[in-house]
């Protein structure tokens, strides 16, 4: 089985974006690493923010 990477920017974007692919994948068997390049906490602006 191969090793297969998930990149995503967002920590939903798994979800979001690839998240039947990852499911495909992982039903098959397929060793699978999930790497996200932020944490998240900054996705939205404070309502104090001007």
């Amino acid at each position: 089985m191969a090793t297969i990477i998930f990149l995503h920017a967002h920590p939903d974007d798994e979800c979001l974006i690839s998240g039947g692919t990852i499911a495909k994948y992982a039903a098959a068997g397929h060793r699978l690493v999930l790497v996200t390049a932020t944490d998240g906490r900054h996705g939205e602006k404070p309502a104090d923010a001007s």
